[in-house]
């Protein structure tokens, strides 16, 4: 598992969603329940970026 730093300085884990229609980058936070940049159009675990997100926003500060 790899945590993520975002710019708000909260931690997350992400995910690569290789589906049938693409794929996405999903986040999950990571001992807190603040939602970033988020679309909530499932009931998934895992919330799709929006389209203003990208990997660069976030920071690797540990691999497990």
């Amino acid at each position: 598992m790899t945590i993520f730093r975002y710019k708000n300085g909260l931690l997350y884990t992400i995910t690569k969603n290789c589906g049938r229609c693409g794929s996405s980058y999903k986040a999950h936070p990571y001992k807190h329940n603040v939602e970033i940049g988020v679309v909530f159009n499932s009931h998934a675990r895992y919330r799709d970026f929006k389209s203003n997100m990208i990997m660069e926003d976030f920071k690797v500060v540990s691999v497990c």
